[in-house]
């Protein structure tokens, strides 16, 4: 007999460098599994392999995979029909996400007028390219890693910790309200303080980094601040910057 205390039940080999997956007999509870309609059979690794293998092929799996991708780029509720086109896509080849992303570019209602606001994360990310790596974990006295994890927690999305296995919200009113706006400000305020003497011109920053889609208004606001710092906060929280 086996101790079950002894059995790890993990489907990770935590001791394997590259995390290779591994099935542990001892730990696997035999019997056929129902899952979503479909009985499974199948003894051991396979029983799981099937199990994803219909999940995958069911039509609501391509449906609600090609509903969130069409969601994420668009600026309203996703085109009904963008999302039909989608899924017949994945469908017809057999899940094959690069055909999908393909009929995403084509997709004519994607490229309707509009920008989505920046997630936490993603705003972080801009602000990164924006200033550079170095001068970002300087700004916030740490190393890159940690400064990048430490921002984006501030701002409300700390990596790997989102608050549900649905993973973080992909809507626009999730990050807009005033106090994440707010945290928004007051993070740019702070970098702006910290590296607006060292940066150099935040004009001409904004020229290059934002070329022909830069609007007068915010040149006119950059170019009128009272000093650098102010001009560089100004800058990290364009609508250029915070919206894809």
């Amino acid at each position: 007999s086996v101790d079950p205390s002894s059995v790890d039940p993990s489907s990770v080999d935590p001791s394997s460098v590259d995390s290779a997956f591994r099935f542990n007999a001892d730990a696997h509870e035999p019997g056929e599994r129902a899952v979503m309609g479909v009985v499974h059979p199948q003894p051991g690794v396979g029983q799981a392999q099937a199990v994803l293998d219909s999940l995958a092929r069911d039509p609501r799996t391509a449906r609600r995979i090609c509903a969130r991708l069409a969601a994420h780029f668009s600026v309203g509720p996703p085109d009904p029909q963008t999302v039909q086109t989608l899924t017949t896509v994945f469908t017809d080849t057999d899940g094959d996400l690069g055909a999908v992303h393909r009929a995403l570019i084509d997709a004519a209602s994607l490229w309707a007028p509009g920008r989505r606001l920046t997630s936490p994360q993603e705003a972080v990310v801009a602000m990164g390219r924006a200033l550079g790596a170095d001068e970002l974990a300087d700004a916030t006295g740490d190393r890159l890693e940690v400064s990048l994890f430490d921002a984006c927690r501030a701002l409300g999305q700390a990596p790997f910790d989102a608050p549900s296995p649905q993973g973080w919200p992909d809507r626009d009113d999730a990050w807009s309200g005033a106090e994440a706006v707010l945290q928004r400000m007051e993070m740019a305020q702070r970098i702006g303080r910290r590296l607006g003497r060292r940066i150099g011109d935040p004009v001409g920053r904004a020229e290059a980094l934002f070329g022909g889609s830069m609007t007068q208004r915010t040149h006119q606001a950059i170019g009128r601040a009272p000093d650098r710092a102010t001009a560089l906060g100004l800058l990290l929280i364009s609508p250029e910057l915070m919206r894809r």
